[in-house]
């Protein structure tokens, strides 16, 4: 039988450490991002709900109506538009990778 190891020991549990600390960083970013959802969500009813009955008066639509599709136009359009740039910066950084990983050193 071996005597344990003080490194490996002390190895362990600075990696079961970080993992730890790992998980509640993820933990805490994914409340942020929930609340930062919430919060779009709400700034885009309150500000269908201050635009809305000028829209429904000028265009002679129901204010529900008005509403909800300003609604939908103040969190969607926003969304797809930073979807697109996420996907457009993946698709830059996957092309750099793979130019960097196609050179050859020599």
């Amino acid at each position: 039988m071996t005597a344990p190891d003080p490194k490996r020991d002390a190895e362990a549990h600075a990696a079961e450490a970080a993992s730890k600390v790992v998980r509640r960083a993820i933990w805490r970013l994914d409340v942020l991002e929930w609340v930062i959802l919430f919060a779009a969500v709400v700034l885009a009813v309150g500000g269908a709900a201050l635009v809305a009955p000028l829209l429904s008066l000028s265009l002679g639509v129901p204010f529900r109506w008005a509403w909800t599709l300003l609604s939908l136009f103040l969190f969607c359009v926003p969304g797809a538009i930073v979807l697109a740039r996420v996907r457009r910066e993946e698709r830059v950084e996957r092309g750099a990778r793979s130019n960097r990983d196609g050179q050859s050193d020599g």
